[in-house]
């Protein structure tokens, strides 16, 4: 079933997700470049949109943006997953500018 044709989703929420997507697909292909094994939070509701394992560096947890930081009640999750883990994981968030093809990165 097309829900955008069905009128239950936008066109414009189609498009933002397809983008998302594009760009998590994008920050887990350099990571895997990098040596990362990388797994992705389908239609994640937590913090991490995807988490990377490495044999000798600490694990990231990632969340990945088009546009804005991370801010909010968004922003605290990172926070709260950064101290919960604290010495066994790294979490960043990745931000792309519309047009850039390198990300800027934010460690919590």
């Amino acid at each position: 079933m097309n829900l955008e044709a069905a009128g239950i989703v936008s066109k414009a929420r189609v498009n933002a997700k397809c983008k998302g997507r594009r760009r998590e697909y994008t920050v887990r292909d350099i990571l895997r470049a990098r040596g990362f094994d990388v797994v992705r939070a389908a239609g994640s509701l937590g913090p991490a949109d995807l988490v990377a394992l490495h044999p000798s560096l600490p694990t990231l947890m990632v969340q990945v943006k088009s546009r804005d930081w991370p801010h909010g009640t968004e922003a605290l999750g990172l926070v709260a997953l950064a101290e919960r883990y604290r010495g066994r994981a790294v979490v960043q968030a990745w931000r792309f500018i519309d047009g850039s093809t390198e990300p800027s990165l934010r460690t919590y």
